[in-house]
């Protein structure tokens, strides 16, 4: 039986199996990931099956990227080219492409490429972020202090536009 518990950034899957499942472990775990993939939400990051004490996890990809809205046509003019996120939102996958939209109201308005994601911790910011991110290294660090005030460790998601 699979029993859903879910907490604020997880869904848990407990699943309760006998030899069976030994036997034809690759199938039914192929079918579980593929129908928790359909029916959890796109906006948690993460599903867990916890298997007789084992977990296993598979990375749901995600398809959207918000920003503020102040920061759009900083985007679209080519301007601003990377992000710096807290760990929530560091599961973006190079090679793929999200949906952008404005943070406040939700309004589409372009498709980003991933390109990388890799950490950095907040001491390590330089002119180079600042000079991706459109502002001055002063500037950025007070942004990313607002946005997520005491987080030491962040995450540089670099992008391009899709035309």
């Amino acid at each position: 039986m699979i029993q859903p518990i879910e907490n604020k950034q997880y869904t848990y899957f407990y699943v309760e199996v006998g030899i069976l499942f030994i036997l034809v472990k690759s199938l039914f775990l192929f079918v579980i990931v593929r129908l928790l993939l359909n029916i959890c939400s796109y906006s948690k990051p993460k599903i867990y099956l916890v298997i007789k004490g084992t977990i296993m996890s598979t990375t749901i990809i995600p398809t959207e990227m918000t920003f503020f809205a102040r920061f759009e046509s900083d985007i679209l003019s080519g301007k601003k080219t990377i992000t710096i996120r807290d760990e929530a939102e560091s599961y973006y996958v190079p090679g793929t492409t999200v949906d952008v939209s404005t943070y406040e109201d939700g309004r589409w308005f372009c498709r980003l490429n991933i390109l990388t994601v890799e950490p950095i911790a907040f001491n390590d910011l330089n002119d180079f972020h600042a000079q991706q991110e459109n502002m001055t290294l002063a500037e950025l660090k007070a942004v990313i202090h607002d946005i997520y005030p005491g987080i030491e460790q962040l995450y540089v998601v670099n992008y391009a536009l899709v035309k």
